[in-house]
C-alpha cells in the first residue's frame, strides 16, 4: 500500500437545518460537479437527524481551487402526494451549462419513524420516487423537482447521470428494496436532458445480491463502467465491490469482481488507461476511504496499488441486519473530482466524534 498523497487543504461543511427548532448542523450524501469556468457546484442533504423526515436538499458553490465554499440555500419543503418527501440528488453539468440534479427520495407517510424503523416494521422502504431539477445559474438555485414515473417503482439513483459521447444521458440504479430475491441493476437512458427516461438494459441480474450506490463513468477506451455495492440480502453479508463493463454503450454487460472490500464506491478513469476505484471500507480492520489503482485489460482487472485517503476511527459497520447498519453508518459516498489547478478534491460525509454529520472536502496534490 502506498503512502497517502500530500494533503493541501481540508474544508468541513456542516449545513444548519434552520427550519428545525432548534437549528441542527447536519450534512450527508454530497455530490459535486465542476463548471467550465472551474467553479464547483455541490448538493447535499440536511436535516435534524440522519433519517429524519425534515431533511432538505442544500446547495453550495465552491471556488475553482476547492478551498472557499458559499452556501446558496435549501430547496425548501417538498411534498409528494400529500406526504413530506425526503430528496437526495447529485449534479451533472449538461453541454449548455445547465446543471441537472437527478435523484430519489422517500414519501414519509409515517414521519415519526426513521427510514430504518419503517423498513423493520413494514418489511420495505417507504415509497421511493425519482425526480429531476435544473439550475440555470451555476448551482445557486434549482427549479422545483419534477417527479418521474419509471418502471419498477422508485430507483436508487444514488449517483449522478453521465453523458454519453452522442449527448444522451445515462443513469444507473436498482429498484430500491430489501427483498432477498429479484435484485437487479438497471441502466436508464434519456435523450431530452433528463426530462424523460427509458429502460435501456439490465446490467446486474442479482438474485439476492444488490447493486446499491452505483457510480458510472466512460473509460478512455470508450467502454462504460459501473461500480456498485454488492450485499447479499439472503445471507445478510457484505460482498466485495462489483464492476459492470459494457463495450456497446450500455446494451450488454459483463460483471467483474473487483476483490475490493468496499461498500459505497466511485470511479476515476486515469489518462494512462488505468482505473481508479474509490471505496468506503466499513468492514474489518482500518475502516476508511481508499483509492485502488487497477489495470483493466479486456475483462481482467489487476490491482496495481492502494492508498488510504482517509482513516475513519471507529467507522466500522454496526452489527445486525442491514436496516440496522443503514441507520448507524458513520461515513460514505466518497467521490474524487479533478480541479482546474491539477489537484483533486475528495468529497464524502462522516459522523464526527461529537455526533454531528458533516461534509468533508480534502484537497490532494494528486491523484
Amino acid at each position: 500500500m502506498s503512502h497517502s498523497p500530500a494533503l493541501l487543504h481540508e474544508t468541513i461543511l456542516a449545513p444548519a437545518a434552520h427550519w428545525c427548532a432548534p437549528a441542527v448542523e447536519c450534512g450527508i450524501f454530497p455530490g459535486l460537479c465542476a463548471r467550465p469556468d472551474g467553479t464547483l457546484a455541490l448538493l447535499a442533504v440536511c436535516g435534524s437527524d440522519f433519517e429524519s423526515a425534515d431533511q432538505r436538499v442544500v446547495a453550495y458553490q465552491g471556488s475553482p481551487d476547492g478551498t472557499q465554499w458559499t452556501p446558496c440555500g435549501d430547496w425548501g419543503e417538498i411534498r409528494s402526494r400529500g406526504h413530506l418527501f425526503n430528496a437526495a440528488a447529485k449534479p451533472t453539468l449538461l453541454p449548455d451549462g445547465t446543471i441537472l440534479a437527478l435523484g430519489y427520495g422517500y414519501e414519509r407517510d409515517q414521519p415519526d419513524l426513521s427510514i430504518s424503523e419503517y423498513t423493520e416494521k413494514h418489511g420495505r422502504f417507504p415509497t421511493v420516487r425519482n425526480f429531476v431539477a435544473y439550475s440555470h445559474d451555476g448551482g445557486q438555485t434549482y427549479t422545483p423537482p419534477e417527479f418521474l414515473d419509471l418502471p419498477h417503482g422508485g430507483i436508487e439513483f444514488s449517483g449522478p447521470a453521465v453523458a454519453a459521447p452522442d449527448g444522451r444521458l445515462l443513469a444507473f440504479g436498482p429498484p430500491f428494496s430489501v427483498a432477498a430475491d429479484g435484485q437487479q441493476g438497471i441502466c436508464y437512458e434519456s435523450a431530452d436532458q433528463g426530462r424523460t427516461w427509458r429502460e435501456k438494459s439490465v446490467f446486474h441480474h442479482g438474485g439476492s445480491i444488490t447493486a446499491w450506490e452505483t457510480r458510472a463513468a466512460f473509460l478512455p477506451d470508450g467502454r462504460l463502467a459501473v461500480v456498485f455495492w454488492a450485499f447479499d440480502l439472503h445471507a445478510q453479508k457484505h460482498l466485495t465491490n462489483r464492476l459492470a463493463l459494457s463495450d456497446d454503450g450500455g446494451e450488454s454487460w459483463t460483471i467483474l469482481d473487483t476483490a475490493l472490500p468496499g461498500q459505497a464506491a466511485n470511479l476515476l478513469p486515469n489518462p494512462d488507461g488505468s482505473l481508479g476505484i474509490l471505496y468506503a471500507k466499513r468492514e474489518g480492520d482500518a475502516p476508511g476511504v481508499y483509492l485502488a489503482t487497477c489495470d483493466l485489460r479486456g475483462n481482467t482487472l489487476a490491482l496495481r496499488d492502494t492508498v488510504q485517503l482517509y482513516d475513519v476511527q471507529d467507522g466500522a459497520n454496526a452489527l445486525g441486519r442491514i436496516t440496522t447498519q443503514f441507520y448507524n453508518l458513520k461515513f460514505g459516498q466518497p467521490s474524487l473530482t479533478r480541479l482546474a489547478d491539477g489537484a483533486s478534491i475528495l468529497l464524502f460525509w462522516r459522523k464526527s466524534p461529537d455526533g454531528r454529520y458533516e461534509i468533508v472536502l480534502r484537497k490532494f496534490a494528486r491523484p
